[in-house]
């Protein structure tokens, strides 16, 4: 296997735009276990510092198998595939690093609603870069935005650069974010890039209602005062 040729490989990227939007005709999906197989028969553990999949089954035994090849693991990737347990599987990849003490710097995911995945979040401090494009119908959920930015957002106040949350669709990510949670916001004081989905229906597009997002400019304004 060409990647066992490798042995000072320190990024890894798995793209499968079939399993990504499936087709009757694709056959089942690609796990990244059929990726990792080769790394079993090498003598000494790769050092990994980046691993992106998108439409790659990414189940939690694959990852425990090959953990090895994981301890220096600085940013994770998992993007959205077809596997109905995908949620599950990035929940319980979540605990193996909390129980490793693997400390990500940047983290990408699709869903958050896992209990594993908010308790691994906030067990330490020091990412700068998070992505969260919760999609699951469970993660739609107020009190879990608020779980987020009260016990998540502000462990990593100090360190954090790029903060993205949410995505096209009308869940509690995409509301326009409240005072308090602004505020939370406002602590990151590193922060050099935030981008929010804010949903517009298109009611409010018609009656050329903008004062969501103006008062939305306005608090974040008022929360970097606060903060400073």
């Amino acid at each position: 296997m060409l990647i066992s040729r490798c042995p000072d490989l320190e990024s890894f990227k798995f793209i499968s735009p079939y399993s990504y939007r499936p087709q009757p005709e694709s056959g089942p999906p690609t796990t990244l276990g059929k990726f990792l197989t080769g790394l079993s028969s090498l003598d000494t553990s790769l050092k990994l510092k980046q691993l992106v999949t998108l439409g790659i089954v990414v189940a939690p035994d694959d990852f425990l198998l090959h953990l090895r090849h994981f301890r220096y693991l600085e940013k994770l990737e998992i993007g959205w595939n077809s596997d109905p347990d995908s949620a599950t599987h990035f929940g319980e990849i979540c605990a193996i690093l909390h129980a490793e003490g693997i400390h990500l710097k940047g983290i990408t995911g699709v869903t958050i609603h896992h209990p594993a995945i908010i308790r691994y979040l906030a067990s330490y401090s020091g990412i700068e870069r998070m992505i969260l494009r919760p999609s699951h119908p469970l993660d739609d959920s107020t009190q879990l935005v608020g779980r987020f930015f009260s016990s998540v957002l502000r462990q990593h106040r100090n360190s954090l650069r790029y903060l993205e949350l949410g995505m096209n669709k009308n869940t509690a990510w995409s509301k326009v974010l409240g005072r308090d949670l602004m505020i939370e916001v406002g602590g990151c004081q590193r922060l050099e890039e935030l981008i929010c989905w804010v949903y517009v229906s298109l009611e409010d597009k018609r009656s050329n209602n903008t004062d969501i997002l103006v008062s939305s400019s306005l608090f974040l304004d008022q929360a970097l005062m606060i903060s400073s």
